[in-house]
């Protein structure tokens, strides 16, 4: 585990890799280089799946939730992913939001917010770009603002009609 290294006295820490057990899900992939110039932090912060949080979350780095989080996310020059085991009732607003897990809240992504197959979203997304994987599960309304808008403001999401609500408009027929 701890390896102490041969040109120096400085120890480093080396995880060992296991061997995953039957029915194990491959984790998610934490080792990420920033663009060159792009100024970000190649840090990643994890909340494990042993964690629960009640309050706001803010940082200044990217983020994995693997436990549960209760209250508001705030990352808004970074990304968050929402492991397969998270569990958020929360509001959550950063640069990229990616969900395999459940969330209870508002998702806002500057840039683009991401449910997976096995994601969960019970609330309004506001994002520029939003996919939504074949057999994740959502309740809610989108809005994709448009270019430069980025994300909007959650109470405005929640006033806009649902899509149901919505009807065609009546053109006139030409001939």
């Amino acid at each position: 585990m701890w390896k102490k290294s041969d040109s120096s006295e400085d120890m480093t820490y080396e995880p060992t890799q296991s061997a995953p057990s039957a029915g194990a899900t491959a984790p998610i992939a934490h080792s990420r280089a920033p663009a060159a110039g792009s100024g970000r932090s190649s840090e990643l912060g994890t909340i494990g799946p042993s964690i629960s949080i009640r309050g706001e979350v803010t940082g200044d780095e990217d983020l994995v939730i693997l436990g549960h989080i209760e209250g508001m996310i705030t990352l808004p020059n970074h990304d968050v992913t929402l492991g397969k085991d998270a569990r958020v009732k929360a509001n959550v607003s950063a640069k990229q939001v990616i969900v395999e897990g459940q969330v209870e809240g508002d998702v806002n992504g500057k840039e683009v917010v991401t449910i997976r197959h096995s994601g969960s979203v019970q609330g309004n997304i506001s994002a520029q770009r939003v996919v939504l994987e074949d057999g994740c599960r959502f309740s809610g309304s989108i809005d994709m603002g448009g270019p430069g808008n980025g994300a909007q403001d959650s109470k405005k999401a929640a006033t806009r009609a649902p899509v149901s609500d919505i009807k065609p408009r009546e053109t006139a027929a030409t001939t």
